[in-house]
């Protein structure tokens, strides 16, 4: 009689091998991430919450910084759709800068454990992260958003004589350096990043770029 064969190494059982269970640890690292900062929150805990074992998140992402990357491509693709969905609309259908703020603000207050992590794993320090945030933002909204401004500049609705990269990049610094300066910030200059921060900052930016990026004619 044959013997069966043995499982491949490192192969989760059946029960813990299906494409939920990925799925899964993404959604419990986000939420505790959430609620305690990613710095706070291990991998025990975070198997946990998803109700697998700890063993489940070396199988699908090889370490914590797998599942990082997993967390941050979460939110990426969903920015980048909703960017997508930007590109798609006819001239006629709104402002999209005053949607690209309200995107990338309320982004960043949906994941509050986004900035800490950009800070500590991606600017601070040379790590396999920096190289993967990158890539991402060359290939999503480094090329959708500058697309998006320089159709504006040719239909005459925003200045044509800014450098669309560098508008893209002074459109991102007004929104993420609150959020990215708040431990320090916060509390010297007393604001929380709460709903009303939120809301306060992206009519802030908008009011700034409606007057700075409006035509010659339309700033007389």
């Amino acid at each position: 009689m044959r013997a069966k064969p043995r499982p491949r190494p490192g192969r989760p059982r059946l029960e813990e091998g299906s494409p939920q269970v990925r799925q899964r640890l993404v959604e419990a690292a986000i939420e505790l991430a959430h609620e305690r900062g990613f710095q706070a929150v291990g991998v025990r805990q975070i198997a946990q919450a998803a109700g697998v074992t700890p063993g489940m998140i070396a199988y699908y992402f090889g370490d914590k910084r797998g599942l990082y990357q997993a967390m941050f491509d979460a939110t990426y693709q969903r920015l980048v759709e909703r960017l997508r969905s930007l590109l798609e609309r006819p001239p006629s259908s709104g402002d999209p800068i005053a949607r690209i703020v309200d995107l990338q603000i309320s982004t960043l207050a949906d994941t509050p454990w986004l900035p800490p992590l950009l800070a500590r794993e991606v600017l601070a320090r040379e790590s396999p992260l920096r190289e993967f945030f990158a890539e991402r933002l060359a290939k999503g909204p480094g090329v959708l958003i500058p697309q998006m401004l320089r159709r504006e500049m040719a239909e005459g609705r925003i200045r044509d004589d800014l450098d669309p990269t560098l508008l893209m990049m002074s459109i991102f610094g007004m929104g993420m350096i609150a959020y990215l300066m708040q431990p320090v910030a916060g509390p010297a200059l007393g604001y929380t990043l709460d709903d009303d921060f939120r809301d306060r900052l992206i009519a802030h930016v908008q009011a700034l770029l409606a007057r700075g990026l409006a035509p010659a004619g339309a700033r007389a």
